[in-house]
């Protein structure tokens, strides 16, 4: 199967265009990505192009390269090259549509791109994809197909952990939710590991051998989807991704998208929350891993986000599509300083990466509202829902 990707750049034209010049590209274009299978949008605004395109890897990157020496274009720069589970423009055909301001107004989030005279030669990959954002919400959505739902499968299949060590008998899971206070809903759970009883079970972890501890790791992710298939997962479920040997990653991933298939849970609904310190090996070879996995949906989450250099370096290699501050961060934010300083240039890096950030451990509520006012909506802590022990809990104070 060829992966698929979209190549997201923006460019400036060398000449003037008119309604007329506009019409022939349209119309030469919508017969050549019609023959290579390529999907996409394609915005213009005072001299400058804004393009999304979407095909197989070869495809895309065939245009790509056409478009590079094409004389209409100038200042080429891409922002996104990346893996897509599907398409998300795959019902629309290039058009032309005049708008006026009002007509912007009405399409939320995207007249900020047009304000000012910004061009669209100024966008980053975070405001592409809130740009990308403001188009699936809007009205032009509409011009899409509805897809057919993804269908639940009827029942729990039970997950076979084969060679399991005598430990995974004695685990269970509890589910804490991460909410977005802006919107007022849950976006996921977290499966956090306890015992049969609801017992902490980090005290059993240290006897399990080095040797033990993939299929270990393998095969708590899979009674964590197992449950929460049985419970029935009402939004994304994060899972802790223990496993210490980037060599051991392509296996542990793909038994984890294996598990989810089989209790029919959704494969974008998956995020693996990786732990910055603990993963051991080439980070630069674990992010290629990931890359290949994101052509179905997979997500990734830095857990435990710290201010080190090294955290950073992690967020330039791996591109996280969202990171967990560490609790040392968000203890008593409210009154520190330099913790708030730390979190104000993550944020800003973050915002230009276009990666989401989760307030993690937040428990009073001084450090909640200083994280809302800051602009930081995602928030976890036990203020928000305490873990509650097979069952997914509502969230008490939003």
């Amino acid at each position: 199967m060829s992966l698929l990707i979209h190549l997201i750049y923006c460019s400036a034209t060398t000449y003037p265009m008119q309604d007329a010049d506009l019409v022939s590209l349209l119309e030469t274009s919508r017969k050549n990505n019609a023959k290579a299978k390529i999907t996409g949008i394609l915005l213009h605004e005072n001299g400058s192009f804004f393009q999304v395109l979407e095909g197989t890897q070869e495809a895309v990157e065939q245009l790509y390269e056409r478009i590079l020496h094409d004389n209409r274009h100038t200042k080429v720069v891409t922002i996104i090259r990346e893996p897509i589970a599907k398409r998300t423009f795959g019902e629309w055909t290039m058009g032309f549509v005049k708008l006026d301001s009002q007509e912007l107004d009405e399409i939320i989030g995207l007249n900020d791109f047009f304000a000012e005279g910004s061009s669209f030669t100024q966008l980053g990959a975070g405001r592409a994809k809130k740009l990308l954002a403001a188009f699936r919400k809007g009205r032009w959505r509409s011009k899409v197909k509805n897809q057919s739902p993804v269908q639940q499968k009827d029942g729990e299949k039970e997950v076979s952990l084969k060679s399991a060590t005598s430990h995974i008998s004695k685990i269970s899971f509890a589910f804490q939710p991460i909410v977005d206070v802006e919107e007022h809903r849950v976006i996921a759970y977290e499966a956090l590991i306890r015992g049969q009883k609801n017992e902490d079970f980090s005290n059993i972890v240290p006897e399990i051998s080095e040797q033990e501890w993939l299929q270990f790791d393998t095969s708590c992710r899979a009674i964590a989807i197992s449950t929460a298939a049985r419970l029935g997962l009402p939004s994304d479920l994060h899972l802790n991704f223990m496993a210490r040997q980037v060599k051991d990653a392509r296996s542990a991933i793909q038994s984890t998208l294996e598990a989810a298939e089989r209790n029919g849970i959704n494969l974008n609904r998956i995020v693996l929350e990786i732990d910055q310190d603990k993963l051991i090996g080439d980070s630069q070879h674990f992010a290629q891993i990931i890359e290949e996995y994101r052509g179905v949906g997979l997500r990734v989450s830095i857990d435990h986000f710290g201010a080190g250099r090294a955290a950073l370096k992690l967020l330039e290699i791996l591109r996280p599509d969202m990171i967990a501050l560490n609790i040392q961060i968000v203890r008593d934010i409210d009154t520190n300083g330099a913790r708030q300083a730390i979190v104000r240039g993550v944020t800003q890096t973050c915002d230009d990466l276009g990666i989401d950030i989760v307030a993690k451990d937040v428990n009073s509520v001084e450090e909640y509202q200083w994280f809302l006012d800051e602009g930081i909506t995602l928030i976890q802590g036990n203020l928000i829902a305490s873990p509650a022990f097979e069952q997914f809990p509502a969230p008490q104070y939003l």
